[in-house]
């Protein structure tokens, strides 16, 4: 047969032959295609990326992506990898991989870190020395070894995804205001961020919660807050931090610190002496050190044991001590408790008492108030000063110091929390000779003004020595204040005598350490509220920019003095300089401009900035802010991507998909796209709020429609994400749509205020929708108590414009969310937020007779809490409502002693609500308020004078606004407030409100207004005046006169209804038939203006037709003729208006209801010429329009118009 004469093994060679030929050809031709996918991405990265933004991510974080990069980094210490070098040599003759194997143990009852485990970032909290940075290295030494991949992954082409490495980015703990645009968002994807070392040495506590706050806007994906630069990136986050650091996190949550269970915390503690894993590590570091413990091991192990209180560290520098020896008991015995001990043990027997005990003292202070790292040549000079012996000084600064280069040495952390604790708890410390007590109380009392007399006797020696010595000032710029600025004049004046003469990258250099020094000084006094030192000190740092100063920290740098001169120079300016500083903040923002130029970085928080500060400073209509804002859109606008771009994008997401990856650029263009279009949508609403207040309806409803289509965007595109991802949104978008939902609810609450004045039942439809959108925030994140405290504001102003049942449902609502919100701020330590929602609270209850005394024990206890200024001066203001509130209750029935002691709480409320706060334009609005508020305290109080002074006060600091519109907006938004009758008898003041208002008009009678901030002011004081007048015949007479020609000088149609309704108002609350014929007359005359300026409105046509029936109505004296003639043209009008309403193409549900309003009025005007059978008709096509369900809820000041005698009422027919 065949297949005898065929050998087998030759058919299987063959056939494996073939198979080999088909597997070498695929893979030839993928790693050809992926050869030029390679290239093309190189180049692209060449294209995009500057030298400078190389540069800059050099210096911001470490790539490790091998075991070997690993072990190559830790032995070869850099403090942006480790805090400290590993103690003692602890690494000495082993590799990682060996170390962790054969020597390393992790603590006990502590499991290895899973990083996949879901969450944003990960604690490593203990004490010193507890091992939290040998704990760090060995779980990343555990993540990356698990990702290297098989052979053959890396072989076949079609497996090539599971060979995708893991890496670590070990961030420079220095450079943290450059994380958001130093760090590819690329970079991020299956990496993990790491920082060893919360508190770094030098830091100051300000530096500490910025750095924590954007460790925790990188792991929650947080967006800008503020005028900061916007954060775009989003990764997982790993810290190590000491427990007295993580107390102070716990105390001072920082602003955008994630939710806690997103956090994944592990603490770590001491061994347990007796715990037999510690006693192995013992035996393990002792044969590592060849440290013979001879026959009596198990008694030595045990009593290391007890000695190093259960610390590694201490062990391994206790086997550093006695390397290559055999220590008795006796020896080991005397060793001294904790490791800080040792190490002042050691640095007793080592320096202690050989005549260089004040040397000592003066170098360990001096190096722990530098806050950059000293030169060897400074120290040199210190020691020599205080007359030590050379031979040491080298010696004692390899064992506390580390150094990255030959010259420059400073503190490891370790030394640095050792001398912390020699300086603060010297009793703890050395029992044996004291000497941290010497070194302690030397510190107290001598250390300054030998640290003085030492800088003066350098600063002289540089003024008259040669060039070599001015390098000696970087050392003292390194000391801060006070002695920086002595240094800075000495540095000028040797620049202006001999900078030709020093070597330029010396002097660059130098330049650098100024630079940093005066950044430094003026963060902290930020961080103390002393903006104005604060502005200084930052314009002293620009004047020594030079090459080495990263430019990327200079643009942040200039950010952030734009931002402090903006917020707290600016409104204090006096009105003659005001433009000679926004010339200069102008310019500032040129050169942050130029920079991001430079750096390739398109920051739309600088163009949103820009354009925050051009809304503060311009006058309406923000022309030239509404570009930058544009500008701003445009700069995140999603571009067409290409074929290749897609393809790129496709292979992404399925990457993303296999490694279960969520971090990216998709999300983070998304994220920043939302918020940027979220900023610019808020100024289109606030402009348009500004227009309708100025009767600008034409500008108010542009805005509002490009507004609504901004937040639909918006929506849209969180919502098509949502779906995509199964139901659930990316961690990196979901506060961004908590905020957003919350940013899009408080638009349509607006515009439904407007709505209302034509059609309640639209505005109730959006009342609807703006709480509906809040409670779906609240129900997707539950746990975040601000979405709960914005819902329940929501309810409480919208329930206060509908019937009484549904207002005592909603308050019972609002009250539930806050009592829920406040208790979840409680359980997470947010106390800022817990006051907040507080004083929402308060708010709310005062204005429901609450229990006053509970309340105010409940204010007090807060008030107590360790929160911002400004939110304590907010708390003080709802304190004097309180008390106010209090007095009005009680006055017709309290003590004279107890109503005058609850007005002198009230004032000491008041007094703190504007003193601890400074001026400033984010204080400004509060600040006008609680003078007004003083005003209303004196009216209280009989003090008419007190009322004057106060409101000239407030209007004072209304005037000192970057803008004549600001101020006119700011003073007419508190008047409305007190016009306002809906917010209880407190805030309604139309007294106050008109003085306000008058006080206003008369300063600025000879400033050249916007026009519609003079209509704004003067509709408001018509308004007030209204409120007033009352059955005062004169007053009547003057409001009437006023609304006349205001109407008049402004003359447009829309101006002459709003005063004509000002007018209708006073109508339907007089009684004097007298007086309603006037009011009716002088609404006639508005009415025919408005109508001869635009005949063709419905609207129009149907007012004049309603003031000429109340004409034919009310005229006395008058023959039928007359009334006649009226009904007869008012019958004609509400014709036109129903032609016109056809016209105009409303929508359906609008239509059915304003034509029902207009055949109800002509059934009345048939009913009074004597037609009833045409009156019946009429009234019947008006119910039938109107037969509808009406909804659960109404507007407590709406209703339809009233049925005539003789007809049923249509409200019967919307039950």
């Amino acid at each position: 047969m065949l297949w005898d004469k065929i050998p087998v093994a030759y058919v299987l060679f063959a056939f494996i032959n073939v198979i080999s030929a088909i597997v070498v050809i695929l893979n030839f031709f993928s790693y050809f295609l992926r050869f030029f996918s390679f290239l093309r991405r190189l180049w692209n990265r060449i294209r995009t990326n500057s030298k400078v933004q190389r540069k800059i991510r050099e210096k911001i974080y470490v790539r490790i992506s091998s075991l070997r990069e690993l072990s190559k980094a830790v032995t070869s210490w850099d403090d942006m990898c480790l805090e400290n070098p590993i103690a003692q040599g602890q690494l000495q003759g082993y590799s990682l991989k060996r170390f962790f194997e054969q020597l390393f143990l992790p603590p006990t009852e502590t499991e290895p870190i899973n990083f996949e485990s879901g969450h944003r970032m990960y604690l490593i909290v203990g004490p010193l020395g507890v091992g939290k940075s040998l704990f760090l290295l060995y779980n990343l030494y555990r993540w990356l070894e698990s990702s290297r991949a098989r052979w053959w992954h890396r072989c076949l082409p079609w497996a090539w995804h599971q060979s995708f490495k893991r890496h670590v980015l070990f961030l420079s703990p220095h450079h943290y205001k450059e994380w958001a645009q130093g760090i590819a968002v690329k970079e991020l994807e299956n990496a993990l961020v790491v920082l060893d070392g919360a508190w770094r040495s030098g830091d100051t506590r300000e530096d500490f919660r910025e750095r924590m706050n954007n460790l925790a806007r990188i792991a929650s994906g947080a967006f800008q807050e503020g005028d900061s630069p916007a954060l775009t990136i989003s990764g997982r986050v790993v810290i190590t931090m000491r427990e007295e650091d993580f107390k102070e996190i716990r105390r001072h949550p920082p602003a955008a610190w994630p939710d806690p269970s997103r956090i994944c915390q592990i603490r770590l503690r001491p061994f347990k002496p007796n715990d037999p894993r510690f006693q192995l590590l013992i035996e393990r570091y002792a044969q590592a050190f060849k440290v013979n413990l001879g026959k009596q091991k198990r008694q030595a192990v045990d009593l290391i044991a007890k000695r190093s209180e259960g610390s590694p560290i201490y062990v391994a520098a206790l086997c550093a001590q006695f390397q290559g020896k055999s220590p008795s008991l006796v020896e080991l015995h005397a060793m001294p408790e904790s490791y800080a001990n040792l190490i002042i043990r050691g640095i007793a027997s080592r320096f202690w008492d050989r005549g260089c005990n004040e040397a000592l003292c003066f170098t360990l202070c001096l190096l722990f108030k530098a806050f950059l790292p000293l030169s060897r040549s400074f120290l040199r000079i210190a020691w020599e000063e205080f007359k030590g012996n050379l031979a040491l000084l080298k010696d004692f600064l390899e064992r506390l110091c580390a150094s990255s280069d030959k010259e420059a040495v400073t503190l490891t952390g370790h030394s640095r929390a050792i001398i912390h604790q020699i300086l603060s708890e010297p009793k703890a410390l050395d029992p044996l000779k004291g000497m941290a007590e010497i070194i302690s109380a030397y510190y107290k009392d001598c250390f300054d003004a030998d640290l003085k007399r030492f800088v003066t006797k350098i600063l002289k020696r540089i003024k008259t020595s040669d060039s070599q010595e001015t390098y000696l000032l970087g050392n003292i710029a390194a000391l801060g204040q006070p002695f920086l600025k002595d240094a800075t004049a000495v540095f000028e004046t040797v620049l202006k005598e001999r900078g030709d003469s020093l070597e330029k990258d010396a002097l660059s250099d130098l330049k650098g350490r100024f630079y940093v020094a005066w950044a430094r000084a003026a963060r902290i006094a930020w961080g103390s509220d002393r903006y104005r030192e604060a502005i200084s000190s930052y314009e002293q740092a620009f004047k020594f920019i030079s090459d080495i100063v990263d430019a990327n920290m200079h643009r942040l740098n200039l950010h952030a003095w734009a931002s402090l001169t903006r917020k707290h120079v600016l409104p204090v300016t006096p009105q003659q300089e005001r433009s000679q500083l926004i010339e200069k903040i102008h310019g500032v923002f040129s050169e942050i401009l130029e920079l991001e130029r430079k750096l390739q970085i398109t920051d739309p928080a600088t163009i949103n900035e820009y354009a925050h500060f051009l809304w503060e400073i311009s006058d309406y209509p923000y022309e030239e802010a509404e570009k930058w804002f544009q500008k701003a859109v445009e700069a995140v606008k999603e571009r067409n991507l290409s074929d290749e771009e897609l393809q790129e994008v496709h292979k992404e997401k399925q990457l993303r998909k296999a490694m279960k990856v969520t971090e990216g650029s998709l999300l983070a263009q998304v994220r920043q796209r939302i918020i940027v279009k979220q900023a610019y949508a808020i100024f289109l609403w606030r402009r348009a709020q500004e227009a309708l207040s100025g009767n600008d309806i034409d500008f108010f409803e542009r805005d509002l429609k490009k507004a609504e289509k901004l937040f639909n965007e918006n929506y849209e595109e969180l919502e098509n994400i949502r779906i995509e991802m199964g139901g659930f949104l990316p961690v990196e978008l979901q506060e961004v749509d908590g905020a957003h939902l919350c940013a899009q609810a408080e638009f349509y609450r607006i515009k439904a205020n407007y709505v209302a004045r034509q059609d309640w039942r639209l505005a109730q439809d959006l009342d609807r929708h703006a709480i509906q959108l809040l409670k779906t925030a609240v129900g997707r994140y539950p746990q975040v108590a601000r979405l709960r405290n914005a819902l329940a504001v929501a309810l409480w102003r919208t329930a206060a414009l509908y019937l009484p049942e549904y207002r005592k449902r909603w308050y019972k609502e609002a009250m539930e969310h806050l009592e829920k919100a406040y208790k979840i701020s409680l359980e997470h330590k947010q106390y800022y937020q817990a006051s907040v929602i507080f004083n929402t609270k308060m708010a709310i209850a005062i204005r429901r007779n609450p229990f006053f005394h509970e309340l105010e024990r409940e204010a007090l206890e807060v008030l107590e809490w360790d929160i911002p200024k400004r939110q304590k001066a907010m708390l003080h203001n709802t304190m004097a409502d309180l008390y106010h509130t209090w007095f009005l209750q009680e006055s017709a029935t309290g003590r004279v002693e107890h109503l005058r002691e609850l007005l002198r709480k009230a004032h000491e409320h008041l007094n703190q609500a504007w003193q601890i706060v400074p001026r400033s334009s984010e204080n400004y609005e509060h600040l006008v308020r609680v003078f007004c508020k003083f005003a209303r305290h004196c009216q209280l109080a009989n003090n008419p004078k007190g009322v004057e002074y106060y409101l000239q006060k407030a209007l004072d600091l209304a005037q000192s606004a970057a803008s004549l519109s600001r101020t006119i907006q700011t003073v007419c938004q508190i008047g409305e407030e007190l016009l306002n009758p809906v917010k209880g008898r407190l805030d309604y003041d139309p007294q106050a409100a008109l003085a306000l208002f008058e006080l206003c008009a008369k300063r600025m009678r000879n400033l050249r207004l916007p026009r519609i901030a003079i209509t704004r002011l003067r509709l408001d004081m018509a308004r007030a005046m209204a409120k007033l007048a009352k059955e005062d015949k004169d007053a009547i007479e003057k409001v009437i006169s006023m609304c006349l020609e205001n109407a008049r000088e402004e003359n447009t149609d829309v101006g002459y209804g709003v005063y004509r309704h000002i007018l209708g108002e006073i109508k339907r609350e007089t009684k004097d038939s007298e007086l309603k014929e006037c009011l009716t007359k002088s609404m006639l005359s508005l009415s025919r203006e408005a109508y001869n300026l635009s005949p063709k409105k419905s609207i129009n046509c149907f007012d004049l037709a309603n003031d000429l029936l109340e004409m034919a109505i009310l005229l006395r004296g008058g023959t039928e003729e007359n009334k006649k003639g009226l009904l007869q043209e008012a019958d004609q009008y509400l014709q036109e208006a129903l032609d016109c309403l056809e016209k105009e193409h409303p929508l359906p549900e609008e239509y059915h209801r304003f034509k029902s309003r207009i055949l109800q009025q002509r059934a009345k005007v048939s009913l009074l010429l004597g037609k009833k059978n045409e009156a019946e008709k009429l009234w019947e096509e008006a119910v039938l329009l109107e037969q509808r369900p009406r909804g659960f809820l109404e507007f407590a000041d709406r209703c339809l118009l009233p049925p005539p005698r003789g007809f049923g009422n249509p409200n019967k027919a919307l039950c």
